[in-house]
C-alpha cells in the first residue's frame, strides 16, 4: 500500500508529460549501400521533429492539467498537496468531505494569495480526538521533509483514517513541499476488532476461550506482581457431562453448556474473567483476592451452578478444583502460598 501512495504522489509531483514513443517502421527488404527504393542516390536530410513531441521543459498542457484534476477526484482518498513554504496548492473534494472543511469560512477575505495549510489544520483539528498530537507530527512532519510518514488517526465521531505523507523533489533534490493523503478506514478496522473479539471468544457459550483467558491472565499476574496483591484462579468441570451427550444427544449438550455458562458468569464479579479451557473445563479468574475469597467465589459459584436448574431433564453438577492463591513475588513467577480444596454445597465428586 505504501509503494502505492509512492507512485500516485511521484505522479502528483510529474510537471511534464511522459515521453511519446514514435511509431515503429515497417520491415523492408535490404537495399545496397547508398541506394534507394527508387534506385537513386540517398542524399542525408535534416530530421525535422515531430509536432507533436515538444520539449520537456515547457509549460504544462491542458492534458495533464486535466488529468491530474481527474486523479485526484476519483480517489478513494482525500487528497492534499502543499507546497515549501506551506501553502496550498491542490486539494481534491474528498479532502474537504473526510473532514467537514468548507472553503468559504475558513479563507480570510482580508488576506490575498493562496489559502495557508495553517487555515486547514484549524478546521481539521476540530474533528480530531487527539488534536495536539496530530500538530506535533505535522510539524515534526514540515521540519523534516525526508519523514514518510504513516499514521491512523481518530475521529471524534468515531471513524478512522490511515494518513500516508511524503516530500515532494526535483531531480537534483530539492523540496518541493508535501503530499496528503487520507482514506477511511473505519469499516476495516471495525472487522478487524471484531476478529479479534471473535479469537477470544467461545463460539458456542460466548464466554472467554483459552486464548482469552491466557491473554487476560498474564497481564493481570504481570499487574499483581507489580502491586504485590494476590491473584487467584478457580478451575472447574462438569460431572458425568458424557452420559449427558451420550443420553441426550450432543445438541442438548450443547444446551447444557451455555445454559451452566450463562449462570456461572452471573455469579462472578465484574472484575472475574469465566473462561472454558476445554470441552467441559471452566476457570475464573480472579484478581485481588486471596485464598478465603477464593474458597467462598468456588463454593458459591458451584452451590448456584448445581441448583439451578438445567435445560434437560437431569442436571450436571459443578466440581470445584483445588484453587491457586497467588501472592507474586520479585524473584520467581511461579505461583505461591496456600492451597486447599474448599467445601462446596451442592457439588458432588465423580
Amino acid at each position: 500500500m505504501t509503494q502505492d501512495y509512492q507512485h500516485r504522489a511521484d505522479t502528483l509531483q510529474a510537471s511534464a508529460p511522459w515521453p511519446m514513443m514514435s511509431p515503429r517502421r515497417p520491415a523492408c527488404t535490404a537495399r545496397p549501400a547508398g541506394a534507394t527504393a527508387h534506385g537513386r542516390s540517398a542524399r542525408p536530410r535534416a530530421r525535422r521533429p515531430h509536432a507533436w513531441r515538444r520539449p520537456m521543459a515547457d509549460a504544462p498542457t491542458e492534458f495533464e492539467h486535466s488529468l491530474i484534476k481527474a486523479i485526484h477526484e476519483a480517489s478513494p482518498d482525500g487528497i492534499l498537496v502543499v507546497d515549501e513554504q506551506d501553502r496550498v496548492v491542490s486539494y481534491n473534494q474528498r479532502f474537504l468531505a473526510i473532514f467537514g472543511l468548507n472553503l468559504t469560512e475558513l479563507h480570510d477575505p482580508d488576506v490575498d494569495g493562496p489559502l495557508h495549510d495553517d487555515a486547514l489544520l484549524s478546521g481539521a483539528l476540530q474533528a480530531i480526538r487527539d488534536p495536539e498530537a496530530f500538530l506535533q507530527r505535522v510539524r515534526a512532519l514540515y521540519a523534516d521533509p525526508t519523514i514518510h510518514d504513516v499514521t491512523e488517526i481518530e475521529l471524534v465521531d468515531g471513524r478512522t483514517l490511515e494518513r500516508h505523507s511524503t516530500a515532494l523533489w526535483t531531480d537534483d533534490r530539492r523540496y518541493l513541499g508535501r503530499v496528503w493523503f487520507f482514506r477511511d478506514i473505519t469499516d476495516r478496522k471495525c472487522h478487524e476488532q471484531l476478529l479479534e473479539a471473535q479469537s477470544r471468544r467461545d463460539p458456542l457459550t460466548g464466554v472467554a476461550n483459552r486464548r482469552g483467558f491466557f491473554n487476560r491472565a498474564g497481564e493481570a499476574f504481570a499487574r499483581a506482581r507489580r502491586s504485590g496483591l494476590a491473584l487467584s484462579v478457580i478451575m472447574l468441570d462438569i460431572d458425568l457431562f458424557k452420559g449427558i451427550n451420550d443420553r441426550y444427544g450432543h445438541a442438548a449438550g450443547d444446551q447444557v453448556l451455555r445454559h451452566l455458562c450463562r449462570v456461572a458468569a452471573s455469579v462472578v464479579r465484574e472484575t472475574d474473567l469465566f473462561a472454558r479451557i476445554g470441552g467441559e473445563e471452566f476457570v475464573v479468574l480472579a484478581p485481588d483476592t486471596d485464598h478465603n475469597g477464593c474458597a467462598d467465589e468456588s463454593a458459591t459459584v458451584a452451590r448456584i451452578s448445581a441448583t439451578s436448574g438445567s435445560p434437560t431433564t437431569s442436571a450436571p453438577a459443578w466440581r470445584p478444583s483445588r484453587p491457586a492463591t497467588t501472592r507474586p513475588t520479585r524473584f520467581s513467577n511461579v505461583p505461591t502460598g496456600p492451597s486447599t480444596r474448599p467445601s462446596a454445597p451442592g457439588a458432588t465428586g465423580s
